[in-house]
């Protein structure tokens, strides 16, 4: 039951982007489920089809047999979309995970010899937007700054809970109320996009002194040095292929333009990849 749940999924899925015949259909799911067979299938179109997730209509052969195509019912659409909308809240669910494990690395920020804080003004800034479960990277940061002005942009709704307070600034990282080369450190944490991408380093590369280091802390980004898929390279793919409208970036994307940006950069491992850029 549980498979045939899966693959009836599966093709509703499919259905979503054309509308196809029963052995198209069979075809396309064979690659997942080589085992199945075409009479197996097409008992479960019919089962979808009494449910009401898609209807067949004959098409008239021109040169060989009439055959039964396949679409999406208004329910099936409904189906589709709860499907889509299960497997973002997971993808979400498992960043905050992602998330709250980080913060027991980054707890040791001050100890890790790849990070060099200065003694001038510091940024905290995210990419798109805080969540909640951000808050305890935020402390750790701020704790690691302390006895320096901080300054913060972006909304969270326990930012009041965070000591020393932070200063809060207008404006987003691709456009800031601030003048040139002020910071010594820049910290941008969550997940860029790749829309915005360009113009938030651009933004970073005018605010930072000479000298000054941009940190980039991406949960799921996978280098071109990682030599076995894991899992942050699954949830990368599936989040890049499966919500093209997210705008999600690789890395060989934010690599290239760090590099175009910056005299020096790199990446190492702090429960979640910082990529780094010297100014």
């Amino acid at each position: 039951m549980a498979l045939k749940s899966r693959v009836q999924d599966e093709i509703l899925l499919l259905l979503s982007n054309e509308f196809l015949h029963g052995y198209a259909i069979w075809n396309a799911v064979l690659r997942d489920y080589p085992d199945l067979r075409l009479n197996t299938l097409y008992r479960w179109m019919n089962d979808l089809e009494t449910r009401g997730l898609v209807v067949g209509t004959i098409e008239l052969g021109v040169r060989g047999p009439n055959r039964k195509v396949y679409s999406l019912t208004h329910n099936g659409r409904q189906r589709v979309f709860l499907l889509i909308r299960n497997a973002f809240k997971l993808v979400i669910d498992v960043y905050k995970k992602y998330q709250l494990f980080s913060a027991l690395h980054f707890s040791n920020l001050s100890q890790f010899s790849e990070i060099s804080f200065s003694n001038s003004r510091a940024l905290i800034a995210p990419f798109d937007q805080f969540y909640d479960f951000d808050h305890n990277l935020l402390q750790i940061l701020i704790d690691a700054m302390r006895g320096r002005r901080v300054d913060f942009v972006g909304r969270l709704q326990d930012i009041s809970n965070i000591h020393p307070r932070p200063h809060i600034l207008k404006g987003t990282i691709q456009n800031l109320p601030v003048k040139k080369d002020v910071y010594g450190d820049i910290w941008l944490l969550g997940i860029p996009k790749r829309r915005t991408f360009s113009t938030s380093i651009e933004e970073c590369k005018r605010l930072l002194r000479r000298g000054g280091t941009l940190y980039l802390a991406i949960p799921f980004l996978i280098s071109s040095n990682d030599r076995a898929p894991v899992f942050g390279s699954f949830i990368t793919t599936a989040m890049i292929h499966i919500f093209p409208e997210l705008e999600l970036i690789e890395f060989h994307e934010i690599e290239s333009i760090m590099k175009s940006h910056f005299r020096e950069t790199g990446i190492f491992e702090l429960g979640i990849p910082i990529v780094w850029a010297k100014k």
